[in-house]
């Protein structure tokens, strides 16, 4: 059913709003997460927005485990099951769902919630800068039981992008993309060999970005934010992490770039890991990320070259 989410009061940018872009489809990927997903559904349910909004979830559980919430909430989503197992799978799904029904996509995660506003300064930011993609960045909160050294070193703290740049990729965590550009693209969707080690968002918008030569930029107001799960906080999450994102920098610069030179780039980061070693330990604590990014990434990127991936989604 199509929402108009329009309960609440309204800015007053509502006039800035062209009919370019009057519907959104709100696309959420879930698997076993049904009290993440209530949360999420809960947080748009508060979006205060004059244009039609659409929410659809795809479950990725052929037990249909998010069922009962996305049935019964009032938001009344769009609910489809996507039976094969893996991320690229239900997100393909989604842009199935989407196209046709909306003007633009939104893509966003099931561990996140977002802010009344959310949606008005992704739609405007796409307008005002005649944009196809406009990708919004994660403010990360924590469980209580947190160690202070997780917080502290920085781990999850990703860079916030200034308002119409676009350095770096979008991501599938907070990124809205014009339905007419994945129909003249239809050729390209999510690859399903990144299913169960993640990366398939940066393969795709890489592609999509490389083929259509289309405009995106980065909305630095338009920010989410994701309830880290407290079994991420620990070091061996965040090695398991590294690695994985490792391997997904290499897989991307193998299509294009002979392995030697990948070989002799991940042996560079391997480097400046162990060089800034001391440093983080010592004088200066706040390096530790960047210090376990660069080791973690050259670990990963070497298993990219020899084919050994990190499964971080594999299913039992």
């Amino acid at each position: 059913m199509r929402h108009e989410l329009s309960r609440h009061a309204r800015s007053q940018s509502a006039h800035q709003l062209s009919s370019d872009i009057r519907s959104v489809i709100v696309a959420v990927i879930t698997y076993r997460r049904p009290e993440s997903l209530a949360r999420l559904l809960d947080s748009l349910l508060r979006l205060e927005t004059q244009l039609v909004v659409e929410v659809v979830v795809i479950d990725n559980d052929p037990s249909r485990s998010a069922r009962t919430v996305a049935t019964t909430h009032a938001i009344q989503p769009v609910y489809h099951v996507e039976p094969k197992p893996g991320i690229a799978a239900a997100r393909n799904a989604s842009i199935e769902a989407a196209v046709g029904r909306g003007d633009a996509i939104i893509f966003v995660d099931d561990d996140e919630e977002v802010p009344p506003g959310w949606v008005d300064k992704l739609v405007e930011a796409a307008l005002k800068y005649d944009a196809a993609m406009v990708a919004g960045p994660v403010i990360s909160r924590f469980p209580e039981a947190t160690p202070k050294w997780v917080t502290r070193g920085g781990f999850f703290q990703r860079r916030v992008r200034s308002t119409g740049s676009s350095d770096g990729l979008p991501a599938t965590n907070n990124t809205l993309v014009r339905t007419d550009l994945l129909l003249r693209h239809a050729h390209i969707r999510f690859n399903e060999s990144y299913s169960f080690t993640g990366g398939s968002d940066s393969d795709f918008f890489s592609r999509l970005i490389a083929t259509s030569q289309c405009r995106w930029i980065w909305c630095s107001d338009a920010e989410v934010f994701e309830h880290v799960q407290v079994d991420r906080v620990s070091a061996r999450w965040l090695v398991r992490r590294g690695i994985r994102s490792g391997n997904v920098l290499g897989r991307l610069a193998l299509r294009s770039t002979p392995k030697t030179i990948v070989v002799i780039k991940s042996l560079g980061y391997l480097l400046a890991g162990l060089l800034s070693l001391p440093i983080s330990l010592t004088i200066a604590p706040g390096w530790r990320a960047r210090t376990l990014i660069a080791f973690t990434r050259g670990i990963g990127m070497l298993g990219a070259c020899r084919g050994k991936f990190v499964n971080e989604y594999a299913r039992d």
